[in-house]
């Protein structure tokens, strides 16, 4: 997440910050005294949620956002984090789900500032998540943003042994052309129906390389959106020229 997505954020949990702060300086509650809410916008005693438009824009980023109180427990937290997490519909849970991301919080509230780490969780679903953590105000809390990663960790693999394979690939039509290049030159003169075996195996390999090289090319293309060009395709025609 870029420094305006984070200015963002920050704008916009200026009220909860502020709320949160206060509440937990002026009353510190035993662990017990965590009663999660069951109705309105999911929030717990611990800390009130800042009403109006600045949780609206909260609510409505693709990223995950949980607000945590000095004891990890969760104070808020947005649809995306409540979906990514396994959050129950309507309430908090007393703890977070997801011990690597408590983990993560634990190092933030702990430290002087933010923390970022990419951990794998497997409830309620096996995922990948950027995890990046920041402590609110004299440790009062943190601020926990998530992100899911997991397409995007699985396209940097499929890129990365792709490239590996396509590098080894590589290898095979250079040397089988270096080799028939020099065979090519000693049969010239003395046997001219194998000079041309050789020319046309040399036209053979260098074909493949340029295949390969098509597909390295295409690889490129793809990691730029928008330098794909647009166009409309008829899936029925498509289908019966493959059948």
């Amino acid at each position: 997440m870029n420094d305006l997505a984070w200015l963002v954020i920050t704008i916009s949990l200026a009220g909860v910050c502020l709320a949160l702060a206060i509440r937990v300086v002026l009353d510190r509650r035993p662990s017990g005294d965590l009663t999660p809410q069951a109705e309105g916008p999911p929030r717990s005693d611990e800390g009130p949620v800042a009403p109006g438009t600045e949780w609206a824009i909260v609510e409505r980023m693709a990223e995950g956002l949980v607000v945590l109180s000095n004891l990890l427990r969760p104070v808020a937290a947005n649809e995306a984090a409540r979906a990514l997490l396994g959050f129950p519909e309507g309430s908090l849970p007393p703890r977070l789900p997801s011990d690597e991301v408590r983990t993560v919080a634990r190092r933030a509230l702990d430290s002087d500032g933010g923390v970022e780490e990419t951990v794998s969780i497997w409830f309620p679903a096996r995922k990948s998540l950027r995890v990046r953590a920041e402590p609110l105000g004299d440790h009062d809390g943190v601020v926990v943003v998530i992100e899911d990663v997991t397409e995007e960790l699985r396209t940097q693999r499929i890129r990365r042994e792709f490239v590996a394979h396509a590098s080894h690939e590589l290898k095979s039509p250079v040397a089988s052309m270096q080799t028939l290049a020099e065979a090519l030159r000693q049969a010239v003169g003395d046997d001219p129906q194998a000079a041309t075996r050789f020319a046309d195996r040399i036209v053979f390999e260098a074909a493949r390389l340029g295949r390969l090289i098509g597909d390295l090319l295409d690889l490129s293309r793809l990691e730029e959106p928008q330098a794909v060009p647009e166009e409309l395709v008829d899936l029925s025609a498509s289908a019966r020229r493959v059948i």
